[in-house]
């Protein structure tokens, strides 16, 4: 199933910036953290990785 995995989306791996389409990025005014698309995409491929 690895070979799936990886097939699925190798870029994402190897291009995480590539991979988010909206470039949000946090401004300095702004105190709040802002949650960045790209850090979500890659805590979701962590897991189902390591479980492989």
């Amino acid at each position: 199933m690895a070979d799936h995995h990886q097939l699925l989306k190798p870029p994402s791996i190897q291009e995480p910036d590539h991979h988010c389409f909206p470039p949000i990025k946090p401004h300095a005014s702004t105190t709040q953290p802002v949650p960045d698309p790209c850090v979500r995409v890659q805590i979701h491929l962590i897991p189902p990785l390591q479980s492989n």
